[in-house]
């Protein structure tokens, strides 16, 4: 039965893995010229150095004291930092959609009942945390150094999240990998001029990461019971920080469950049930009492003045996801559709009608059509959606750091060179996410399984553009590094898995 499981996760975790792929090859992000330049270059390079390889050889090596500095995870995190901090000074303005609209909520003297903002954390009640600590931040600081102290903190959040995902794949590999996390960093650094939960998810899904493997290991090895009740009650905490800014972050939680259950089926005397069954109840304990304590606070917090009968339903996300004019993206048709229904449960009856409606006019072949389409919307594009949110950035000036902006703002003359290095990033991320079935630990299994929920959920539910998958970055990219960390492992076991540039251009051996 186990056996049975394993296979057909595994066989439907590679079809969508393996559609998404394809998309992202088809991507417009990949600048045919510029791939073309690259090419040549690469090519060129490569056989000049098959040409000249026995010469090469007789190069003097580095001393060993150079090799370790550029080897050395202090370079290359400084050479990052060095790159985050001149998209900070440089980059930093005023930004629109959600981000706008917190930081306009946060820097208000009042919040008026029945007035946009009013009805906006009515409808999205979720974005009240996040809000409240802009607030906070806002009170600190004040409004000249709002916009950039968000900036900064967002970029500790990304590096924080990095740090954690280096302390997870040493675990996990028993190597060191901190240069294989610098492309990641490349592709995210420019969002840490958006202060939005997209960003700030990440360490706290990095954390549950690193929590969930300590954990597992506990469980397996019998420690003491004290251990188990700290890293289940951490556990809960950051799962529920995670939740509150990005709900789907509970996405991993559940896939952990599923593999849980899987395992148990054949390795029962592996796990001591007592010691699971504390780690089960500090988590959920800690979590309930987080959970209980923001419904207490928000509920009798003052600033915001909320109607419960105007928040957005799942059913209304389900319903936006099967719009076809809007390839499952927002539509503000939908959201007028379901804002004017005069209660919670006349809206879940109105959504129900019109899922129910567009199931009809889909039919199957058309709605998987849909799916197909929607998916590649959802995963194709390396930058993870730069610009493309309505009213991206509120001022995209370029008369300061002209040459740094045209990588980034919108219209910006070198804005191709981003878009097809993220892809080309991207492209290697996902190959080596393919590459990741290669290890079939207990922790790789849960990880695959979280990138086909978020691949389901966004399927599902509101979707049609690549922003949702940042929150899930440090899930994918650590497969990713597990996949090509396996992958070169085997080359080396295997020489025939290598590369022979002798019979590539046709010469003899030497």
């Amino acid at each position: 039965m186990q056996r049975v499981l394993k296979t057909t996760l595994n066989v439907i975790i590679l079809f969508f893995l393996l559609i998404t792929l394809a998309g992202a090859f088809a991507s417009k992000n990949l600048n045919g010229q510029l791939l073309g330049i690259i090419g040549v270059i690469v090519v060129v390079l490569g056989y000049l150095t098959y040409l000249f390889r026995h010469r090469l050889t007789t190069f003097p090596k580095l001393p060993l004291g150079a090799k370790k500095v550029l080897t050395s995870p202090w370079l290359w995190g400084g050479l990052v930092v060095i790159y985050q901090l001149a998209i900070l000074i440089c980059l930093a303005t005023d930004t629109g959609f959600d981000t706008g609209i917190l930081k306009w909520a946060a820097s208000s003297q009042e919040i008026d009942p029945e007035t946009y903002l009013a009805n906006y954390f009515s409808n999205y009640p979720n974005n009240l945390v996040l809000m409240f600590v802009e607030r906070w931040i806002f009170k600190s600081v004040g409004m000249a150094h709002f916009t950039i102290t968000l900036d900064a903190i967002n970029l500790v959040f990304i590096d924080t999240a990095v740090i954690l995902l280096a302390i997870f794949l040493k675990r996990h590999l028993k190597a060191t990998h901190v240069q294989a996390l610098v492309p990641l960093l490349f592709v995210l650094s420019p969002w840490l001029l958006l202060f939005y939960s997209d960003t700030t998810v990440l360490p706290f899904v990095a954390g549950i990461l690193v929590l969930l493997d300590l954990l597992i290991s506990r469980i397996t090895t019998h420690p003491t019971v004290g251990w188990i009740l700290v890293l289940g009650g951490g556990l809960g905490i950051v799962s529920w920080l995670a939740y509150a800014l990005k709900p789907t972050a509970v996405i991993l939680l559940i896939a952990a469950v599923i593999e849980l259950i899987i395992y148990l089926l054949k390795n029962t005397a592996k796990i001591k049930y007592q010691h699971l069954a504390f780690a089960i109840i500090a988590c959920g304990l800690t979590f309930g009492i987080c959970q209980g304590g923001n419904q207490y606070f928000v509920k009798h917090q003052t600033f915001v003045p909320l109607n419960t009968n105007l928040k957005m339903l799942p059913s209304h996300f389900i319903m936006m996801g099967m719009n076809k004019d809007s390839n499952g993206g927002y539509s503000q048709d939908d959201f007028t559709y379901s804002a004017k229904q005069p209660t919670s449960k006349a809206q879940q009856a109105a959504n129900m009608k019109q899922i129910k409606q567009r199931l009809s006019d889909f039919g199957v072949v058309g709605y998987l059509s849909f799916l197909v389409h929607k998916n590649y919307l959802n995963t194709n594009d390396g930058t993870l959606g730069w610009l493309n949110e309505g009213d991206f950035f509120s001022k995209p000036k370029f008369n300061h750091y002209e040459f740094l902006r045209s990588f980034f703002y919108t219209y910006g003359s070198r804005l191709r060179y981003y878009q097809t290095f993220s892809q080309l990033i991207w492209l290697g991320v996902l190959i080596g996410v393919l590459f990741s079935f290669i290890d079939g630990s207990f922790i790789a299994r849960v990880l695959r399984l979280t990138v086909l929920g978020m691949l389901l959920y966004l399927l599902l539910f509101e979707g049609g553009r690549a922003r949702y998958i940042i929150q899930f970055m440090p899930i994918i990219y650590s497969l990713a590094v597990i996949g090509w960390h396996h992958f070169i492992a085997l080359t080396k076991e295997h020489p025939f898995l290598k590369l022979n540039l002798n019979q590539w251009f046709g010469q003899s051996k030497s």
